[in-house]
């Protein structure tokens, strides 16, 4: 058991991270290039470049294939982790999910960084659920926000 690492779910904003350190925002696209409109109006409010560097990574192709995920840093102690695993009419793959997973979680503990993931994540993926958050990321060491923004 990891003391001290925990899931916590806050009412805020997942624009307001919490905690210390680098935060690994979860984002997730389509094989289309599309993304969840809902969190990308929230990014809209305050990190721009966002939604500009996922479709880049959609219109150069490099590396644009499910299973893998693109990082945006929108501010130094911020990156959203775009994860590829959906197909052109947005179901989900939960292959290509568990793949993105293990990169994030891989990705987490090289950066010692933590998960931060927004309820209109959850909604879009609801294999996120509390206990798959806390059997792949607290489970190895990860600290996890989970935000209950509508």
């Amino acid at each position: 058991m990891n003391i001290g690492i925990k899931l916590r779910e806050t009412k805020t904003s997942i624009l307001n991270t919490e905690g210390s350190g680098l935060k690994l925002v979860l984002n997730v696209c389509n094989t289309k290039g599309d993304t969840n409109y809902k969190i990308v109006e929230v990014f809209d409010k305050r990190w721009k470049r966002a939604k500009e560097e996922m479709r880049g990574w959609f219109v150069n192709q490099q590396n644009y294939k499910k299973g893998n995920v693109n990082t945006t840093a929108v501010q130094s102690d911020v990156w959203i982790v775009n994860m590829l695993c959906q197909d052109n009419d947005k179901k989900n793959d939960g292959e290509a999910l568990k793949e993105c997973i293990q990169k994030v979680l891989k990705m987490a503990k090289y950066e010692k960084a933590s998960v931060h993931v927004s309820k209109l994540i959850q909604d879009e993926l609801p294999d996120l659920t509390k206990k798959f958050l806390e059997d792949t990321f607290v489970a190895n060491g990860v600290n996890v926000c989970v935000y209950l923004e509508s």
